[in-house]
């Protein structure tokens, strides 16, 4: 019965990245132009990568990969986060002039952002032994206070 289901995640996030591709890739070709469906593409490639990462970082036992891909998933997270905030200020529209504030003031915030996620302020350490298919416990750094910002 165990070896039926030793798979199951892996079929589930194959489903579900499948489908997000085709989704983001789908809605892409219907308008290249739209502003809206260049951000839901945008959205959807970063989810993608985000689930990819986020299933890799329990199947390994190398401490240092398993502490990159841990890295790895915050840090699409917060791109996540910040293509989902882009495409509820375009949506629906087809074209869209973001504001100074936007590019001045929240992209460089992103970008300093997603620069600490994927460094040791984030995640200092794993904790304890590492074992593939489970979840690694992770010590967290200063930089965890700027990601829940």
């Amino acid at each position: 019965m165990n070896g039926a289901f030793q798979n199951l995640d892996l079929l589930t996030v194959g489903i579900a990245v499948a489908g997000t591709i085709v989704l983001g890739f789908t809605v892409y070709i219907a308008d290249t132009k739209s502003i809206t469906n260049r951000t839901f593409f945008q959205f959807s490639l970063v989810t993608t990568f985000w689930g990819c990462v986020n299933y890799l970082s329990y199947q390994f036992s190398n401490e240092t990969l398993v502490l990159l891909l841990l890295r790895g998933v915050l840090f699409f997270g917060l791109l996540q986060a910040f293509f989902l905030y882009r495409l509820f200020l375009v949506f629906p529209e087809n074209t869209f002039k973001f504001s100074k504030n936007h590019f001045c003031l929240l992209i460089p915030i992103v970008i300093f952002s997603a620069l600490v996620t994927i460094s040791p302020y984030s995640f200092e350490s794993l904790v304890g032994a590492v074992t593939a298919g489970q979840v690694a416990i992770v010590k967290t750094g200063p930089g965890m206070l700027i990601f829940a910002v």
